[in-house]
């Protein structure tokens, strides 16, 4: 979906769209109002839907080239656009397969940690804040995320344009609005990992 089409179907929902099957001018009534509101609650919606309902998964690999040195650890800038960390800690790649790795130490809110010691190439997996419109984007201007978790965004723009005028209107599309927040979340999926035995059970005895 993109940003014209957001908006479009944002204004049909509230019956701003047209008049008698023609498209009502920017400049007609409060119109240009509208429209002026409407990429931030685009956006707002993008970051309410990123921060739980449908997170955006991203990876970055590590490279201590790119690192400053602290001695017997490596100092990493974290991206600008991270919201959390993915859980589970670095996926790390090596000869017996990908594994996970979470003796890192974070510094601050803007800087990694990460031994020297950790030979193998590391990737840091993290949550990524979605990008968001400009104040006057074009109609061609793409949402984030995908398709699934943009489909509620027009509810909820509708949702707040009317907010203050008609609160039955307000209610019903702000509740469709978490109706279809609850159908775009991600299915559960395995991680696989090498588990350690650090006890030393299942090994050869004697």
């Amino acid at each position: 979906m993109n940003y014209g089409e957001a908006r479009d179907r944002a204004l049909q929902f509230i019956n701003q769209y047209s008049i008698a099957g023609t498209k009502i001018a920017s400049s007609y009534n409060n119109q240009e109002d509208y429209i002026l509101r409407i990429p931030g609650l685009v956006n707002d919606a993008q970051m309410i839907i990123a921060s739980g309902p449908r997170r955006m998964e991203e990876s970055v690999l590590l490279d201590p080239r790119d690192a400053a040195d602290m001695g017997s650890m490596y100092r990493y800038t974290l991206p600008e656009d991270l919201m959390d960390f993915v859980p589970g800690g670095l996926l790390v790649m090596s000869d017996d397969g990908p594994g996970n790795f979470t003796g890192y130490t974070t510094l601050g809110e803007d800087y990694i940690l990460v031994p020297k010691t950790l030979k193998s190439g590391a990737y840091l997996r993290y949550y990524r804040r979605p990008q968001f419109l400009d104040p006057k984007p074009l109609d061609t201007a793409p949402l984030d995320n995908v398709a699934l978790a943009q489909e509620p965004i027009p509810y909820f723009v509708a949702a707040e344009l009317v907010m203050r005028d008609d609160a039955f209107a307000y209610a019903t599309l702000y509740n469709i609005w978490l109706d279809r927040l609850g159908t775009i979340g991600r299915l559960p999926r395995p991680e696989r990992q090498l588990v350690q035995d650090v006890y030393g059970w299942g090994g050869s005895n004697g």
